[in-house]
């Protein structure tokens, strides 16, 4: 219709009409919203060059031009072009509307939005506050405009690790959207999936399952289940069931998702790349580890061409590359990369940042197994004491400081110290997760290695069979993390002297075909190694 329309303004009016313009221009719109992103800068790039050549005295539409290209490059990952385009249409509007204008307080948002995605974190927050106080003043806190400055405050607390702060910006956010827009409006069920994001972050798994179904629903009602909305929420439902450990559904969903994304943005775009890091991942959960270092190079390799090394998601790559070399047991390699991703993200995010701990414990347990145990301990307990001046609640990452410190006192045997950090580890995990996670079932079997050096057999054999059972459960009998426990429980009968238990275990490892490939020293290393 509107392709009609331009044609017939070209004909009467001619193509520098400004009737002419607003049609090129709303065109422009329809194209980028239906993801034909090559027309929609087409339309874009025609009005820039014919309003300039003419001095075209209506000025609005130029600066709308330019912040519109700036969203398309954006989605292009032009980020550097993006920039620019922003910029200009800012300086336009501020020369010509004031900064209390709402048009120039939407490019400030936007520029802060783009300055998130860069994780220029600092800029990002001085203009979303800049914007919430203009549209504040200008409109009071249920505007729409208001509304949506709350839900990207709350994106960008999210990023800085300010969980309890984006937790309150996302309310307030959800709570006037459902008032004005109703429940099932688009820009409400964006909020509710970025709630499923935040509750990812604190492991409120349930929470963040209920949040994502909901917005995934509205989403294939209202756009279809082949949208780029829909398929970010198919993603982020994939990454819930891995960190459960339904591993087979989770490849579903990120696979729905990958093919989703190239056929629809391409197999460079950077939702594209989310989806092979995500899917490094489960390969490595699923102990496919070439599979997986071939998914994480691929993405560290996109993400450092399109972010720099200076980015969340280089840096997170690099730091699960570090894991992955670790269950490869290439621990030069590994060192290299955690220790890269932890100066990375110290000073992009700071010592405090949940992303930092995880980086800190994926480090010592490189130094633990170097026999370097006074490094990991020292960069252990510097992390629990940033964490501890934060006074927020404990995140997930947390935990495992605690459980990676029972390793190494239970390698010094220093066996009551060990005890306690495993217990902190396992009481905040079980808080947390409940009862059924991978990551309990991994200081569950650590404690059971302690009992049993302690001589606290019934103690011990608790602890290996719930670990037993939920990683079976999990990955399989035949996993290798599955035989390391069966070796311990077998050890442990034969020092109760139970041989009828204990032909019972060796029954079942002497079904197994990959145990005489494995070394029990090099797999009880493994097992031992948080990883994520």
């Amino acid at each position: 219709m509107l392709e009609r329309a331009l044609q017939g303004k070209e004909e009467t009016l001619g193509p520098r009409h400004m009737y002419t313009f607003d049609t090129i221009y709303n065109l422009g719109g329809i194209y980028y919203d239906r993801d034909k992103l090559n027309e929609a800068e087409r339309m874009y790039e025609r009005i820039l060059k014919d309003c300039e050549q003419t001095l075209w005295p209506q000025q609005s539409l130029l600066f709308e031009t330019f912040d519109q290209l700036g969203l398309l490059y954006r989605s292009q990952s032009r980020l550097e072009e993006a920039e620019k385009m922003h910029e200009r249409a800012l300086q336009g509007k501020q020369e010509t509307l004031g900064l209390k204008d709402i048009s120039t307080l939407h490019t400030i948002g936007n520029l802060a939005s783009l300055y998130v995605y860069q994780c220029r974190l600092g800029k990002a927050e001085t203009l979303y506050e800049q914007a919430l106080q203009g549209f504040g003043q200008t409109f009071g806190s249920k505007h729409r405009t208001m509304l949506e400055t709350f839900d990207n405050l709350g994106i960008l607390y999210e990023t800085q690790g300010k969980l309890e702060a984006a937790e309150e910006m996302y309310r307030r956010a959800l709570e006037g959207k459902e008032e004005i827009l109703g429940s099932k409006h688009l820009l409400t069920l964006k909020t509710v999936s970025h709630f499923g994001t935040l509750y990812k972050q604190q492991r409120r798994i349930g929470d963040a399952e209920a949040m994502y179904r909901r917005a995934l629903q509205g989403y294939e009602e209202m756009l279809g289940p082949k949208d780029i909305s829909t398929l970010h929420l198919v993603h982020e439902i994939g990454i819930l069931f891995m960190i459960r450990g339904q591993l087979p559904e989770a490849e579903k969903k990120l696979i729905q998702a990958l093919l989703g994304f190239q056929e629809t943005l391409g197999p460079k775009s950077i939702s594209t790349i989310d989806v092979i890091e995500s899917l490094g991942m489960l390969y490595k959960d699923q102990n496919k580890l070439e599979e997986s270092e071939t998914m994480y190079i691929q993405a560290l390799e996109e993400y450092q061409k399109v972010f720099g090394y200076r980015h969340i998601n280089t840096l997170r790559t690099v730091h699960n590359l570090g894991n992955l070399y670790i269950a490869q047991k290439r621990f030069e390699e590994a060192e290299r990369m955690c220790k890269q991703a932890l100066q990375g993200l110290k000073e992009l995010l700071g010592p405090k940042h949940f992303l930092t701990f995880e980086s800190v414990c994926s480090l010592s347990l490189v130094y633990s197994i170097q026999g370097k145990a006074e490094k990991a301990e020292t960069i252990l307990q510097q992390a629990l004491k940033a964490y501890k001046s934060t006074l927020v609640p404990a995140h997930p990452s947390v935990f495992d400081i605690y459980n990676n410190l029972g390793i190494i006192y239970s390698d010094q045997n220093r066996l009551k110290e060990a005890e306690k950090m495993y217990k902190h580890a396992l009481q905040g995990k079980e808080e947390e997760y409940g009862l059924e996670h991978p990551s309990i079932f991994k200081t569950l079997y650590n404690l059971g290695l302690l009992y049993s050096s302690q001589g606290r057999l019934q103690e011990a054999e608790k602890m290996y069979k719930r670990a037993l059972q939920g990683r079976k459960k999990m990955l399989g009998p035949q996993h290798t993390s599955i035989l390391a426990i069966v070796h311990d429980l077998d050890k442990l009968y034969l020092d109760r002297a139970t041989s009828e238990k204990s032909g019972h275990i060796f029954h079942y490892v002497s079904h197994s075909s990959f145990f005489d490939t494995i070394s029990y020293k090099i797999t009880l290393s493994l097992t031992r190694i948080f990883s994520r």
